[in-house]
This record gives structure tokens, sequence and C-alpha cells, in this order.
């Protein structure tokens, strides 16, 4: 690795650096204008995303390359298959170094010069080509980035070009938006949809508690792409401002539960938590689970859903993002379990793993259970664990309203009281010796009602769970 010490272009007016934040700070992605292909090595795909920026605020904002008053842009892709909506790849950061003055429709430049100022004034925007946010020398890790208060790292970290052949095959995807082959091929994700998401970071913003709406998303063409080096994707449909692709997921698809959810205290930033339930159309049901954490730095370190011992369980599932590229955490998925009334999962806690697999910022994992039940009729609280410790008086945990399986049916309460007793067993007596399918009172589906049911009943005696 290696820092970044010079600047790549000339500021050509300067700002004085803010020691506070100024009113209403709101930097926001207009526009996802371009989707690059670099190419690809080892099956891995690298792309980069164009991101037209601008200041929605009143204020100035200050754009200096040389220093930490300037955004990071980060850029991810998901893809949607089967119903699912799953992060497939992320880049580095992008460090802003100057802000065009530009009018393109996303709000009224009082002053268009188009000149590449230390500041972004109000109303105007400045466009980054997807090959200038894919420049390698400008690429930063996001782990040197505070999301939260939008500090950072300087200088940053920049990825090793090889010394040697420059430009070679492997240095393609090097810190760039990366993705597997097995997630981007059509051929291998018939039916899929794919989308981009660009993210900006700004101190001042975050200063100023504006920065919930600083992500944007476009649906990109993969189907009938070449997969030729150096080529744009198409587009489908505009660039939707100020809403991630988790958001976009619930527009998409009714079904989804999205959950938003403000950390308290120490750090803050912003979580949602999206539900989905599907019919397996054998009696047993599907559940999906997305935790996407926009900018909270505490990050996720767990998550409980509430599902009753009774229920049985199987096929417990995660999927993460993969880092690269040097960043130093730990990629080891997290494991799964069914006990104490909670399917849960988690990674490893920051007292053990500073650098354990949390979902941090500008991340979406997803957690997956298949249950023998179908979604109660209303939301449960799923409990989401905060992985960085915070202050004093601060929140351990958060939570937020999921899709859950109903509550385990109770066939052994024949007369239906809640309670299996002396009554249900009334019940088999009054039914005994009939035959045939279907009988309630045949509760071991023999389809006979005989002193077998009456130890059915007797073994679930007691309040109904």
């Amino acid at each position: 690795m290696k820092r970044w010490w010079s600047a790549c272009v000339s500021v050509v007016a300067s700002a004085s650096v803010m020691g506070a934040a100024s009113a209403q700070p709101d930097v926001w992605v207009c526009s996802l204008p371009t989707t690059f292909y670099w190419g690809q090595t080892s099956g891995v795909h690298a792309f980069s995303v164009g991101t037209t920026s601008a200041n929605a605020g009143n204020v100035d904002l200050n754009w200096l390359q040389n220093g930490t008053q300037h955004p990071v842009i980060g850029q991810n892709m998901y893809r949607l298959k089967d119903g699912v909506m799953e992060q497939i790849g992320m880049s580095w950061l992008k460090h802003g170094f100057c802000a065009l003055q530009q009018n393109l429709g996303c709000g009224v430049c009082s002053n268009p010069t188009g000149k590449c100022l230390s500041i972004l004034r109000p109303g105007c925007s400045d466009p980054y080509l997807a090959t200038l946010n894919g420049a390698q020398s400008g690429l930063g890790p996001r782990s040197e980035v505070n999301p939260t208060t939008g500090d950072f790292a300087w200088p940053f970290t920049v990825a090793d070009e090889d010394p040697v052949t420059p430009g070679n095959q492997t240095f393609i995807k090097t810190a760039r938006l990366q993705v597997l082959q097995a997630d981007i091929l059509p051929g291998l994700n018939p039916g899929a949809r794919w989308f981009v998401e660009g993210q900006y970071v700004h101190p001042q913003d975050a200063g100023a508690d504006n920065d919930d709406n600083n992500v944007s998303y476009r649906e990109i063409g993969v189907v009938g792409f070449s997969f030729i080096p150096n080529q744009p994707l198409a587009n489908i449909g505009g660039t939707v401002g100020m809403k991630s692709v988790i958001e976009g997921w619930a527009d998409i698809d009714p079904s989804v539960l999205l959950t938003p959810v403000d950390v308290p205290g120490t750090g803050g930033g912003r979580v949602f938590v999206a539900s989905k339930a599907f019919d397996n159309g054998d009696g047993t049901w599907r559940y999906e689970y997305a935790v996407y954490n926009m900018n909270a730095d505490r990050a996720i370190g767990s998550l409980d859903v509430p599902v009753s011992d009774a229920r049985a369980v199987s096929l417990i599932g995660f999927h993460d993002v993969p880092y690269h590229s040097g960043e130093p955490y730990d990629g080891t998925d997290w494991p799964g379990s069914h006990a104490a009334g909670a399917v849960a999962w988690s990674t490893a806690d920051f007292a053990t793993n500073a650098n354990a697999n949390a979902v941090r910022w500008g991340t979406m994992y997803n957690f997956r259970f298949t249950a023998d039940a179908p979604p109660a009729a209303s939301p449960a609280s799923a409990t989401l664990g905060l992985f960085k410790p915070g202050g004093a008086g601060d929140p351990a945990t958060v939570s937020a309203d999921v899709i859950v399986p109903g509550a385990a049916p109770c066939v052994a309460d024949l007369n239906g009281d809640g309670v299996v007793n002396g009554g249900d067993i009334t019940n088999i007596l009054n039914a005994f010796g009939a035959t045939g399918p279907g009988l309630a009172e045949d509760l071991n589906g023999d389809q006979t009602v005989n002193g077998a049911d009456i130890t059915s009943v007797l073994n679930a005696f007691g309040a109904c769970p």
C-alpha cells in the first residue's frame, strides 16, 4: 500500500475550511449517468459508476483536495434474483478533488461558471465520469472513513500498482467495484435484474445531520451486454434520487416490509431492515431478511428474529458482500442457530476482533431460513446488536419490525380454549373409532381416532405455546 501525497489537478479557487457545520449542508447524488466496465480477471469483474452530485442546501460545500474537507464517494452493485435483493459488489472510495459549478437539472445554479472550484455552490452540480471514479490513484479504502461524522484518514491510502507492469490484468480490478462472475453473467442468473448505487459522505453534511439522503440508485442493463472491456453498460430507467437500493426493493415489491432504524447516541447513523416471506407450496415458508447500514459507524454485529422453539426451522443461511484490495475486515460468514425463541446470527464481538465481519456502512447483508408456518398476522420486533461499543448510556441494541413465522399451532387443543387438558381428551372419546382422512381428533395422522391420539394429548398437556 502507498499514501496519496500529491495533487492530481490544480484547484482554481479556495474556500475557508469550516470549523463547525453551517446551516443545512446537503450534498446528494442527482444522477448515476454511466456504469463503466473495465474487464475481468480470475472470475472477478471490475466496474465503476459515474456520479453527478449537487448541493441542495443554502451554503457552500467544501471540496478541498488536499485535506479532509471533501466528499468520499462509494459505489455498489446489487442483484434482484428470485425475489431477493442482494449486494454483489462494492468499490473503494473516490476522494473528491474539486467541483464544477454546472446546471444539470439538479437545482438552480445561480453562477454556473463550469470552473472546478474548491467549493460546490448551492444549486450547482458537479459531474464525475465513471472512468474518473474508477481512477485508482484517487481511490481510498472504506475502512479509513467514519461515515457518521464524515471524518477520514489523511493522507488516505491508495492501492499499490504493480511496479513492474503497471496496468496489468490483475490491477484492472484493484480497488474498483468488484463483482464475481457468478453474480453478474445473465446466463447464470436467469430473470435477474441489476442495480448500481452511489453514495457521498461529506464531513459538513454529516455535521449538519443531513446525510440520510446521500444515496441514489438506478437499474442497469446487464442482459445483452457483451462484457468487452472499456465499455459502458446500458441504463434502464432513470436515477432514483435520495434512495438506497434496499428502499428500491420495497418500492418494486410491495410484499417487502421495510423498517428504517436510527441508531441513537454516540455514532448515530441510519440502518434499514427489509423482510419478506415466500410460500414454498409444501407447507413451509422461506423468510428473507436484509440489513443495510447506510452510515452508522457502530455497525451491526448480530440479528435475532423471534421464532417459537416449537417451530421447525431449517436452511438457516447468510449472504454478505466481499471486501477486497486490502481492506482489513474478516469475511467469515455469520453462523445461525434456532434456540431460546429466536433464529439468531452474529459475528465475533468487537472485543474479540475489531475487524470482524460486521455490517459496516455502505453494505447490505442477507439472512434467511425456512419454517413450517405462514407469516404471523402482525410483524414482530427483531433485535440488532450494535458492533462497536457506544458511549455511556448508549444502547447495545436497536430493534426493527420484521415479518416472522406465526406461533406454533396447538393441534392438541381440540376445543380451542388455549389449554391442552381433559376437555380435549373428551373430544377424542366422543369421536373414538372414527376413521378417514382429515379428522381433527386424529392427532397422529393414522386416519383412526384411538388410544394413540389420547397419548398425543397427554404428551402436550398444558398451556399452548
